[in-house]
């Protein structure tokens, strides 16, 4: 148990899905093989104790994404689904008496649900729910009083249906809030008049973080009020991409120090009669980087009232920064993980990189005025590009003007259903896609991030990707613009990632230099025999990252000589 409870509070940092999941799984594995074993029930009783902790734990515990069924439960792995459904009707009127009606109908539309999904290709989808439903039996076990059914039914049937699985650590911290407290909070968040469908009904659990210190019940009820009072707010928080940034606003508001007690209740009622996706993004980032935002604000050419910010943007939210124009705010607040660009520029100028700062400004500039592809294909600062011009000039329109598309061969080799693979010069997808393949070179990364510019301003790059339904970069790999041993322009295809695989895209690859006419070359083992040689000239960035060295190159010629030319 002890083991358990510490691998829960291992923090792995820029890792979305931590290991500490497995870790307990191969210790529950153990634990179901010795007599008298109740198997994962022992791992339920562990998070409900957890679960009873304040709100800095429950935040802790969001951070580490243990409430995440994104991996789901690893015990599945080695019995079917119905034998641990068997041993978890049996239990759960040890585990969690009182609300066992409500599991056990919660373990029956599992079942159904499950019933219609295909092995093995779905079996992680299973696992996953599957591990949602132990979080929310924890999440009730954790609870002090006996909450009514007929009021903790509407959370858990809405929980267990919900589609975004990035909600869910949210979700069910707020559950655990909910079950733990007072029976008017109960009553008035388990209201069955609620309008709005279930993001109306699951939005208030964010606020219980503040009861009773910051938040009293009567202030609760008048939130809800205000919530359902207004139709413009409704119709947002029905919105998927508003729900989210809501509870993660939320979330970010209970531990920033921007905030203070006296702050909450107007913010919250600002937000509940005009909310927008704009006033949600800019108090993230208000409360998640703190006093840190205004070094990006003055960087930027904007200003703002230091004192009482937040409230500001509740109640403005652009408008209250001065300087922001309209095209920029709208703009950044498109981006997925938008957050992360101020973030950036604050690392940077914390490292005193002005260089880079300078390229962040263009990348910003050109991004709003729609001349990014004109400002990164420019020779004006890339000797690289002026040599690759003199031989092949119409790369000077950009990569996406000297390719039309991949073949439907090279689609059905690398794709999934509902994934697109793209020859991808488009500013957001090259600054964000070390984040989504998890690369050292996102841009919260610790290591390499001083390299990414070089990625997103120099025109000699760009990046084959493959992205699902979303538009999210699920793997990708750089594709450059060299010079062969005879100053000749050449293509170079870096490792994919997340795999780290020399020649996952080897087939997109072709397809480019087929339609441009050039050859391809691409890393090899250091041991092969069979070697070419390829060139770069300085570039735009004042640092790059290649493949071929595990350092960051300031700006300078190289010579890599551990690559093939592609032969088929």
């Amino acid at each position: 148990m002890s083991y358990i409870k510490s691998v829960l509070y291992i923090i792995e940092p820029n890792n979305d899905h931590p290991a500490t999941i497995w870790h307990i799984a191969k210790e529950l594995a153990y634990l179901s093989k010795q007599p008298g074993s109740i198997d994962y029930c022992r791992y339920i009783s562990i998070l409900a104790n957890c679960l009873k902790a304040p709100a800095p734990v429950a935040l802790q515990f969001k951070k580490l994404k243990q409430f995440s069924d994104i991996k789901g439960f690893a015990l599945l792995e080695s019995k079917p689904l119905d034998k641990y459904l068997i041993v978890l009707r049996a239990n759960i009127d040890k585990i969690a008496p009182e609300y066992s009606q409500v599991l056990l109908d919660a373990v029956d539309d599992l079942e159904k649900e499950c019933a219609g999904i295909s092995l093995p290709e779905g079996k992680p989808d299973i696992k996953a729910k599957v591990h949602r439903l132990l979080m929310i039996i924890a999440a009730c076990k954790s609870s002090k009083e006996i909450m009514a059914t007929s009021v903790l039914v509407h959370f858990v049937r809405a929980i267990m249906e919900h589609g975004n699985k990035k909600n869910i650590p949210y979700l069910i911290a707020g559950l655990a809030r909910l079950v733990q407290s007072t029976p008017k909070i109960q009553k008035i968040l388990g209201e069955p008049g609620i309008k709005g469908g279930e993001h109306l009904r699951m939005a208030p659990l964010q606020w219980l973080a503040f009861v009773p210190d910051v938040l009293s019940e009567d202030d609760i009820e008048e939130l809800c009020k205000s919530l359902q009072a207004s139709s413009a707010s409704r119709r947002k928080m029905k919105d998927g991409k508003v729900f989210h940034l809501w509870l993660a606003t939320m979330e970010q508001a209970m531990a920033s120090e921007v905030i203070n007690k006296a702050m909450v209740m107007p913010i919250l009622k600002k937000l509940t009669q005009s909310l927008t996706y704009e006033k949600l993004g800019w108090l993230y980032m208000v409360f998640s980087m703190g006093d840190r935002l205004n070094q990006f604000l003055d960087s930027t050419g904007f200003s703002c009232q230091k004192e009482g910010l937040p409230s500001l943007i509740a109640e403005k939210g652009a408008d209250a920064l001065v300087g922001v124009n309209k095209e920029f705010s709208q703009w950044l607040m498109k981006q997925r993980h938008h957050h992360l660009l101020p973030l950036y520029m604050v690392s940077m100028i914390e490292e005193g990189n002005a260089a880079v700062i300078n390229l962040i400004h263009q990348f910003i500039e050109t991004s709003v005025n729609n001349t990014f592809i004109q400002s990164r294909q420019s020779p004006l600062h890339n000797p690289h590009l002026r040599a690759i011009y003199k031989k092949y000039p119409r790369l000077e329109a950009g990569w996406g003007a000297n390719f039309s598309g991949f073949s439907e061969e090279t689609r059905n080799k690398l794709l999934s259903h509902g994934e697109t693979l793209e020859l991808t010069e488009d500013p957001w997808d090259l600054f964000i896609s070390g984040l989504e393949v998890k690369s050292c070179l996102s841009p919260d990364a610790l290591s390499f991030r001083s390299g990414l510019m070089s990625y997103v301003m120099d025109g000699r790059n760009a990046m084959i990707v493959i992205k699902n339904q979303k538009g999210n970069i699920l793997s990708r790999s750089v594709i450059r613009m060299v010079l062969d041993q005879d100053d000749c322009p050449a293509l170079l295809l870096e490792k994919g990632y997340p795999d780290k695989r020399n020649l996952l895209f080897i087939d997109a690859a072709r397809d480019i230099a087929d339609e441009m006419g050039l050859p391809l070359y691409h890393y090899v083992d250091a041991k092969t025999g069979t070697k070419g040689m390829i060139k770069l000239l300085e570039g735009r960035a004042p640092l790059d990252y290649f493949d071929a060295f595990p350092i960051l190159k300031e700006r300078q010629k190289l010579t890599i000589n551990d690559v093939q030319r592609d032969v088929r």
